[in-house]
């Protein structure tokens, strides 16, 4: 393997018995020059020659034959910080972050450097992706993760962290998932509606992975009364930072404040205009009515109707707020 970005030249070579000028058989070789990469004779010295109906044909034992050069250029992957964060303490009073970078891409990440507070100084450095901190406090910090690889090129991200950030509403049932994505037969997306019971929503977490090699970033947002009403916020992430397996994924909001009681969505939209294939994303979901508050809602027409089937499904969700 190359493990160095660069100009490479390669020449394969191969022991061969025939070459010919054209093909013997078009039917079965096609209209190019035959090749024949075998060796079926163990006579180094062996050698004949024949008149044939492509012309001549010269059959040397087994004789090195040598291709064209082949010029190959490797590029650099231009790493992407990544990171979630969760309350160490879950429900209990406390406040330490758990911070897992694993979702970071590069060709080899070699150091993982947390910011605490956005300060401009790194005060915890590590070859693993994985960190707590201590903030004292249930403040608001703003945490900022740098990334280095073996080429020394890096990429930060800075994300608000909370401590006691906990479970408000979920719906952890799964048993198949619904595409996001553009199809000969529709434009499909989904949305699951949920009615918090605390003052403000952080982050969710959807039970989700990606199919085939999607065109188009995955989006989830958050808005009000309905799948199209008023946007409270949206995140957008490529397709490699989303998992081809079945796992949870955590979507970080800006702190939103809400109305306890009132209709909240989060929706995952369809995949914008332009696209070609039918490759995409799966959301979780489950049989039956597994959240009163809610109801699964779907479009296979790319957002201009929408429809609700409250007792059928449910799609598998988790909400955060504040505590």
């Amino acid at each position: 393997s190359i493990s160095e970005p660069g100009e490479y030249y390669f020449v394969a070579k191969a022991q061969v018995d025939q070459v010919y000028g054209d093909v013997l058989d078009s039917g079965e070789y096609g209209d190019d020059p035959y090749l024949r990469l075998i060796k079926e004779r163990t006579n180094d010295s062996y050698y004949e020659s024949l008149v044939g109906s492509d012309g001549l044909e010269e059959i040397i034992g087994q004789t090195w034959w040598y291709s064209p050069v082949i010029h190959v250029t490797v590029g650099n992957m231009q790493p992407t910080a990544q990171y979630t964060w969760s309350d160490a303490d879950g429900s209990s009073p406390g406040t330490m972050i758990d911070f897992d970078a694993s979702s970071s891409t590069a060709e080899n990440i070699t150091l993982y450097e947390w910011d605490w507070t956005n300060d401009g100084i790194y005060d915890y450095s590590s070859t693993q992706p994985t960190a707590s901190f201590d903030y004292g406090d249930a403040n608001s910090y703003e945490c900022t993760l740098q990334i280095t690889d073996n080429l020394s090129q890096t990429d930060t991200i800075t994300k608000t962290v909370q401590a006691n950030v906990v479970t408000d509403v979920e719906q952890t049932a799964f048993d198949r998932g619904f595409p996001i994505r553009h199809a000969v037969d529709g434009d499909w997306a989904g949305a699951q509606n949920f009615t918090p019971t605390m003052n403000s929503i952080t982050k969710v977490e959807l039970y989700l992975r990606s199919f085939g090699t999607p065109e188009f970033d995955l989006t989830v947002e958050i808005r009000e009364n309905d799948p199209e009403g008023t946007l409270l916020d949206t995140q957008t992430f490529t397709p490699s930072e989303v998992s081809s397996s079945w796992s949870w994924f955590t979507v970080d909001f800006t702190d939103i404040t809400v109305d306890s009681g009132t209709d909240y969505f989060i929706v995952v939209p369809p995949a914008p205009s332009g696209v070609t294939s039918s490759f995409g994303y799966e959301w979780g979901y489950a049989f039956g009515n597994q959240y009163d508050d809610g109801s699964f809602w779907f479009t296979r027409d790319g957002g201009s109707l929408w429809r609700d089937l409250p007792t059928m499904y449910e799609f598998t969700f988790k909400t955060y707020g504040i505590n």
